[in-house]
């Protein structure tokens, strides 16, 4: 297990034992501090970022974190066809795509498709792949050096930062398995620093 998977096991674990809420609310949380780097990487593109539809499902995830709605599964296809896919080789990708995955699994939360740990990956990845290609000038190194240069990205104040922010928001969410509109915005400040805006 490389060190990253094994970081990434650690999220997985404390994601593991929120409530199903609570879970959906640490997807939305993702997904709104990562919109940024979304409209960032679409203007690079450049294309037409998908706001509107952004940010419907991701009002939808916010009332389903707080008990206020259901969840739809016709909105769960329309995010899924609207997954950015590429160009993957433009600086910010991982993040815009890992925003619409994270609403992606918010949703599928809800609906019962996806267990909240399978989603942890993509919570750490937007910040890990910033931190790895400013410290070796790729996303994924694929060598032998691999497990040095994750072991460095790990160590990085950037990665180390949005580890805690990550942690700090799950605790929160933990001891609110019934998250309130309060609880959703402090969240929301702690997850913030997987986005790149952190830096």
């Amino acid at each position: 297990m490389s060190p990253f998977e094994a970081a990434s096991d650690e999220v997985a674990a404390q994601v593991r034992g929120l409530s199903v809420r609570s879970a959906v609310g640490l997807f939305w949380a993702g997904s709104v501090a990562l919109t940024r780097d979304y409209v960032q990487w679409s203007s690079a593109v450049p294309a037409d970022p998908e706001i509107e539809r952004l940010a419907e499902a991701q009002v939808a995830a916010r009332e389903i974190a707080l008990g206020r709605g259901p969840a739809s599964a016709v909105l769960l296809a329309e995010v899924e066809s609207r997954v950015p896919s590429g160009p993957s080789d433009v600086a910010g990708f991982t993040a815009a795509q890992d925003c619409w995955i994270c609403v992606d699994s918010a949703l599928r939360l809800a609906l019962g498709r996806l267990e909240a740990e399978d989603g942890a990956w993509f919570l750490l990845e937007p910040a890990f792949h910033r931190v790895t290609e400013r410290l070796s000038g790729v996303y994924d190194t694929g060598s032998a050096d691999q497990e040095d240069t994750e072991r460095e990205a790990l160590d990085d104040p950037v990665l180390a930062g949005a580890r805690q922010g990550l942690d700090r928001g799950i605790r929160l969410l933990a001891r609110h398995p019934e998250p309130d509109e309060d609880v959703l915005a402090e969240c929301l400040v702690s997850v913030s620093a997987i986005a790149a805006a952190a830096e």
